[in-house]
């Protein structure tokens, strides 16, 4: 088996790239912290995989030919299909489905 993996490096340092929710203690409702890397050179924008792997689905709905997989849901929980021969973003991308007992999974019918 085969394996990729990568690095990439997003230069811009001004932008909101991934935030990280509200800082609280500050004097404004509407603050936002971003997500942020030390470095001896200073602080840089920090972007999850998760943030890279949304993008990427976003940009490749519009390719012919693409076919997402579909997205289940448990409450707070998102995951695909997992089926890496059906769609190639799981195949692309990976995938981790660990099946649920709880109720709502069974509601949803994603059980």
């Amino acid at each position: 088996m085969s394996f990729l993996s990568g690095l990439f490096l997003v230069n811009c340092p001004a932008s909101a790239l991934n935030n990280a929710g509200t800082i609280t203690g500050t004097r404004n409702d509407n603050t936002v912290a971003v997500k942020q890397i030390k470095t001896k050179e200073g602080d840089y924008p920090y972007v999850s995989a998760q943030a890279v792997r949304y993008w990427w689905r976003e940009a490749l709905k519009d390719v012919e030919g693409w076919t997402p997989s579909p997205i289940f849901r448990e409450g707070k929980i998102a995951y695909t299909d997992a089926n890496p021969i059906l769609y190639a973003e799981d195949d692309c991308f990976g995938y981790m489905r660990a099946q649920s007992t709880k109720e709502d999974a069974k509601k949803s019918g994603s059980l």
